[in-house]
């Protein structure tokens, strides 16, 4: 699953390393308009220090880091800015020493709890990569409306190949929010 989050936070690390019509369009696709750079960041840094705080039945971790290639260097302020407003580290590494891809790895399973062990496969790791900018968020929350776990059936799925899979589905009755505009239902 691809959280709006992450991409909010993946964007605005990037968002500070860009400028003319490439931070636009960031801006334009993140939906902080006239704020830019400035409203992300803070954005991000707010949700950083907040959110695991918000509520003690539930669990928010949130993490960044920012892997270098070797011969690669960043600007100073974009270093400086990753790490205040998304608090990411920023480490270089010859990205051909055949172990890069296993460190990434492995901080996206230690900022997951487990749940990410793998965020790239062999055959997605490209050693003449500049750099991987990452974000990791663990959620683990109650639900405000539990179901049962005895009302779960298994029924068909048709994946977005057209395949059918049986896989079990909850079932639960209650009165929820429902909002649609163009883009989603929710």
């Amino acid at each position: 699953i691809v959280s709006p989050i992450s991409i909010t936070y993946a964007l605005g690390m990037l968002n500070n390393g860009a400028a003319g019509e490439t931070q636009t369009e960031i801006n334009k696709v993140l939906g902080f308009g006239e704020a830019g750079a400035d409203g992300i960041n803070a954005f991000c840094q707010k949700m950083l220090t907040e959110a695991p705080n918000l509520d003690q039945l539930t669990k928010v971790m949130i993490a960044n880091n920012i892997y270098m290639n070797k011969g690669y260097q960043l600007l100073p302020d974009f270093v400086s800015k990753a790490k205040l407003y998304y608090n990411a580290d920023v480490e270089t590494r010859d990205f051909y020493d055949g172990k890069t891809r296993d460190v990434i790895n492995k901080w996206a399973n230690d900022h997951t709890m487990g749940m990410i062990p793998e965020v790239l496969k062999k055959d997605e790791f490209d050693p003449t990569a500049v750099s991987y900018l990452l974000n990791a968020i663990y959620f683990k929350g109650a639900w405000a409306e539990k179901f049962d776990k005895a009302n779960t059936k298994d029924e068909t799925f048709k994946t977005e190949s057209g395949e059918k899979k049986k896989v079990p589905m909850m079932h639960q009755e209650h009165e929820f929010n429902y909002t649609e505009t163009e883009d989603c239902q929710a």
